[in-house]
């Protein structure tokens, strides 16, 4: 069950946990795509989408919230919907799974009594109708309310003191010696009968008052032997029909599913298709998100401002070619390490991502691939207009395939630096750990890329570092692409000997007896290569900007890619569910708890003598 038709059961936590900045159209939209039934269990020419949207219009009117299918979502941070209608969101996108065992933990919490009551009387009509096994938890739930349910089951201290039929269950405990209280409501009444502070015997009886000699009494109670016959009658049934009705399901299940999905596959939807629908929502999330939109694109144009006014209009001499270099690892190291803010968002969409698939709406390997494609449009154009900017204002090598060049060696290396903090931030339980890492790698891969320091002049011991970067394969290509066309002429700073202050002995440009210092210089020549001066300085060679540095670049983007999916797949941290911590009963409130015990006494002796 767990590996084949796990969708098939789902637990409905008690916190509210979505996307807040969808919209509870798209919301429900995402939920029922994934759950799309084939056409085999469709109506006769009614479309998948025609479908989705009559049953979402039918899920919002069912619960009173049609007004808010254009609202968000919200949370407490983002403007949405209230409480209450967040609650019905998230019965609604449970329903659209369309699971045949569903349970509920407190979902009336934040609904008013009438639309309490209608959720649970949706509940007995979906039960009634489709056959599904509905659990539900719900606090104070009214008379109307425990009349729809067939089955009630208390327990007090992890032990089962009552299972049988609700309406039998007050007599239950009446026959027990607890004392009835008509005006009190069933829910409450059976609640009662196991807090010790609320619970009153019958004049004369003594009643089980631990949760031992209750689950004791219930053990040698009619109530017990029902339930053990009616699981052995089941068990009979199944095994005399040859599992008939375990075939039907499973048939149904199977026809559910769309025609290019495996028998053995919990999901409805094929991968490619799972990946689509996710690419469209992730899509509509950063496009609706205004505020970190503006923001990333606003840093983007202002530190390429700053940067290309720092090194603006570089010459075409010497004086120029270092601090070029400068400028084209700045520019790629703004860039990529833009990529740092994923690792906090994999963490924080981590209890929706957990929900979901628990749901079984997609598999946790789609989501990686959704989320590079859904954001490409967003980062091309950002680093495009960054590259724009600091490539021009700094006056780089201007034609079209230099920029190009610039562009693509850039976005690709900001690409797989973006799918190795995405990796980080899945693997790492906590944002501590994740920081530590990222911490400990980060300065290396920047030290090591061959800017800062030389290739020839690296470590032996951590040379290795160099070739496993993706920063060093970049800048490498970087400088291919800037200076394997570009002649540098060879000024006076590089010239020696050369004139002191107020000297005119030497002329001002290379005389026969003076030699250019810059890397690749030619003895002789006033003009440096700018593929001698890569050549001879960075240990670089101008043929291996697309065999080796582009080619590269791509396998490690593809690599991080692999790593983001197989971790996504295998490494869950968290899980559902809300904790309530219960503190231990100390001096203090010891002494509130007698206080209440000797008010109901005196209540109880009131009564008497009334």
């Amino acid at each position: 069950m767990a590996k084949k038709y796990s969708g098939e059961v789902v637990y409905n936590q008690e916190d509210d946990i979505h996307i807040p900045t969808l919209t509870v159209e798209q919301t429900l939209e995402f939920a029922l795509a994934t759950k799309t039934p084939s056409k085999r269990t469709r109506p006769p020419g009614i479309t998948g989408e025609d479908f989705n949207e009559e049953v979402m219009n039918t899920l919002l009117k069912m619960l009173n919230i049609t007004h808010t299918k254009k609202t968000l979502v919200g949370n407490e941070f983002v403007r949405g919907v209230s409480g209450g209608e967040r609650k019905r969101v998230s019965i609604l996108e449970m329903m659209a799974t369309r699971a045949h065992v569903v349970s509920y933990d407190n979902s009336t919490r934040g609904l008013d009594a009438s639309t309490a009551l209608d959720f649970v009387k949706s509940l007995r009509v979906t039960t009634d109708i489709l056959g599904q096994t509905t659990f539900v938890s719900l606090y104070q739930a009214g008379e109307n309310i425990y009349n729809l349910v067939d089955k009630v089951l208390i327990i007090d201290q992890g032990r089962t003191v009552y299972f049988g039929p609700a309406k039998e269950a007050r007599s239950y405990f009446v026959n027990l010696g607890f004392m009835d209280r008509p005006r009190q409501a069933t829910a409450d009444y059976l609640t009662a009968c196991t807090d010790p502070n609320e619970r009153k015997p019958q004049p004369g009886a003594n009643p089980p008052s631990t949760p031992e000699e209750l689950e004791a009494a219930f053990h040698n109670s009619k109530y017990f032997q029902a339930m053990v016959d009616d699981r052995d009658d089941y068990r009979m049934r199944i095994a005399k029909e040859d599992n008939r009705e375990q075939a039907d399901f499973r048939t149904a299940v199977l026809d559910a599913k769309k025609s290019n999905v495996s028998r053995t596959n919990p999901y409805t939807l094929s991968y490619l298709a799972q990946v689509w629908i996710l690419t469209k929502r992730q899509f509509f999330l950063q496009l609706q998100d205004k505020f970190h939109l503006y923001t990333s694109y606003g840093i983007a144009i202002g530190l390429a401002i700053v940067l290309g006014a720092t090194f603006y209009n570089l010459p075409d001499t010497t004086s120029g070619g270092f601090t070029r270099g400068s400028v084209m690892f700045n520019a790629m190291i703004m860039t990529c390490l833009d990529a740092f803010g994923e690792m906090p968002t994999q963490m924080v969409g981590r209890p929706i991502f957990l929900k979901q698939t628990g749901y079984k709406l997609f598999r946790p390997g789609a989501l990686s691939l959704a989320n590079t494609l859904a954001d490409l449009p967003f980062s091309a154009i950002r680093v495009l207009l960054f590259n724009i900017i600091v490539y021009f204002m700094t006056g780089l090598r201007r034609n079209a395939g230099g920029f190009f060049t610039f562009h693509i060696l850039i976005y690709v290396a900001f690409l797989a630096m973006q799918g190795f903090f995405r990796t980080i931030g899945i693997v790492c339980p906590n944002f501590d750990s994740a920081f530590r890492i990222a911490s400990l790698i980060v300065p290396n891969m920047i030290s090591y890329a061959g800017y800062i320091i030389p290739v020839d002049s690296m470590r032996r011991y951590i040379f290795w570092l160099y070739y496993i970067n993706p920063l060093s394969y970049s800048f490498g290509g970087l400088m291919e692409n800037e200076f394997g066309k570009l002649d540098l002429l060879c000024d006076g700073n590089y010239i020696t000997p050369r004139n002191a202050p107020g000297q005119s002995v030497y002329p001002d440009g290379l005389g026969s007896n003076q030699v250019c210092t810059y890397f690749g210089a030619q003895p002789g020549q006033t003009v440096v290569h700018g593929r001698d001066y890569i050549s001879v300085g960075y240990g670089l060679e101008l043929s291996e900007l697309w065999k080796q540095n582009f080619v590269v670049l791509i396998v490690l983007f593809i690599f991080f890619q692999l790593t983001q999916y197989v971790a996504m797949e295998n490494v869950h941290f968290g899980g559902m569910g809300g904790i309530q911590i219960f503190v231990k009963e100390d001096d203090e409130t010891k002494v509130l708890n007698e206080r209440l015990k000797q008010r109901a006494a005196q209540g109880e002796e009131k009564v008497e003598k009334e």
